[in-house]
């Protein structure tokens, strides 16, 4: 995943995936801005989908500027 200066949420409801090298089993996390690519794995049961806010998107959502969450990953 490339960054791209908007945030996301991804609603995972198949076997956990890999993001980073890290596995996630949580089925939703969000995905801040990043200013670096993100590597995604797949394995088993493959059924998500995700939401990509634009830039400034996510703040009725969130109540917190973009920046003071860039590059965080959040596990709910």
């Amino acid at each position: 995943m490339h960054p791209r200066g908007g945030f996301g949420i991804v609603f995972n409801f198949g076997d956990p995936v890999y993001l980073d090298g890290r596995i996630i089993k949580e089925p939703i996390f969000l995905d801040s801005a990043n200013t670096l690519s993100r590597k995604m794995g797949f394995f088993g049961q493959i059924d998500l989908i995700g939401i990509r806010f634009q830039e400034g998107g996510a703040y009725p959502f969130l109540g917190v500027p973009l920046h003071e969450l860039r590059n965080e990953f959040t596990l709910l």
